[in-house]
């Protein structure tokens, strides 16, 4: 049997038989898996296990009930690796954030919220998860929080500033940061230069992120005393800074840079590095980058990286109109990728 379980999970409460129904359908094409699993059952501070075996296309599982549950968690101990459309309602989520106990149980309940920030109970499960006990959870919380809803970002906002100053762990601190930073807000500088002091790379990177937001040509003065020490995402930074306002001057150390990082890295810089080659007036120079730059993208082409990297080699002719040795070289390289 070939490819995973697709699972649709509806849930039907009887009234006057008190019984809560749960439908399982296997929406997957082929035969349907034989799925053994736990499903919780709450009703208040009250929680009672079944164990199940789903194995046809459609089942129905009947639970009686003195009263609606306030939850019904289909694979209670989250171990079926299948996809899952789960026809909870929002309050069903929230209810399941709050009271059932696994990792993936929390996560569901925000992935959930986040697609309905602008209803109380969406909100108020998010602005719960900022201080989860997870702290990939928070940082999920964060995210979900931050893009486009600016009513419930307001609100979150004292929480996020305390998150950025005091979070045990360094990622959401500057994850925070990052998030703070886009406001571009004057009193803010005094945190993220605070930021720059800390002994975490991705705190110190996002912290010179937000700065050079507002104040570029400090930045640049930050990045260049930070070239003596830094890794990851602070590197990434140096970089960010350096390409949208430094000069070729900086070349060599994004060059350096560049050259020993991971596959993964290096295609995640790939933007900085070709927007500063567009500075650089020396030919060779250019020739040496587009070239590191191509070997990426040949290297990587079954995977689709052959036309990442075209895309940024044509931002390059757009900034080197006029300089026809550079664009002629570049020409060669971008057909090279075809």
């Amino acid at each position: 049997m070939l490819g995973h379980p697709k699972i649709s999970i509806d849930y039907a409460w009887d009234e006057s038989a008190k019984t809560q129904k749960v439908t399982l359908k296997q929406t997957q094409t082929g035969d349907p898996f034989t799925l053994p699993m736990a499903i919780d059952v709450y009703t208040g501070a009250n929680k009672k296990r079944y164990q199940v075996t789903f194995k046809d296309a459609v089942q129905t599982f009947t639970f009686a009930s003195a009263t609606k549950p306030d939850l019904v968690n289909v694979d209670a101990d989250k171990v079926l690796l299948a996809e899952k459309d789960d026809h909870k309602s929002l309050a069903e989520f929230a209810f399941q954030y709050a009271h059932a106990p696994l990792f993936m149980d929390r996560l569901e309940a925000i992935e959930a919220a986040g697609k309905n920030k602008k209803d109380a109970e969406g909100a108020k499960v998010l602005l719960s998860a900022l201080n989860d006990k997870y702290y990939t959870l928070r940082m999920q919380a964060i995210d979900s929080i931050a893009a486009d809803d600016s009513e419930l970002f307001k609100t979150a906002m004292p929480a996020i500033q305390k998150l950025a100053t005091s979070d045990p762990n360094t990622l959401v601190q500057a994850q925070a940061i990052s998030i703070i930073g886009g406001n571009k807000n004057a009193a803010d500088l005094a945190l993220f230069k605070k930021g720059l002091e800390s002994k975490s790379y991705a705190v110190q990177g996002s912290s010179l992120m937000a700065l050079a937001l507002q104040q570029p040509e400090e930045a640049l003065t930050v990045a260049r005393a930070l070239e003596k020490d830094n890794k990851a995402s602070l590197t990434q930074a140096i970089a960010f800074v350096y390409s949208k306002f430094g000069s070729e001057k900086e070349l060599p150390f994004i060059t350096e840079k560049f050259t020993a990082m991971s596959a993964q890295e290096q295609i995640e810089m790939i933007p900085a590095y070709v927007n500063i080659l567009g500075k650089v007036s020396d030919i060779n120079e250019l020739k040496k980058g587009v070239d590191l730059v191509k070997a990426i993208g040949l290297k990587y082409k079954s995977y689709g990286y052959n036309k990442y990297v075209t895309n940024f080699l044509l931002q390059l002719k757009k900034q080197k109109q006029g300089d026809q040795a550079a664009l002629s070289y570049t020409d060669s390289a971008i057909d090279e990728l075809k």
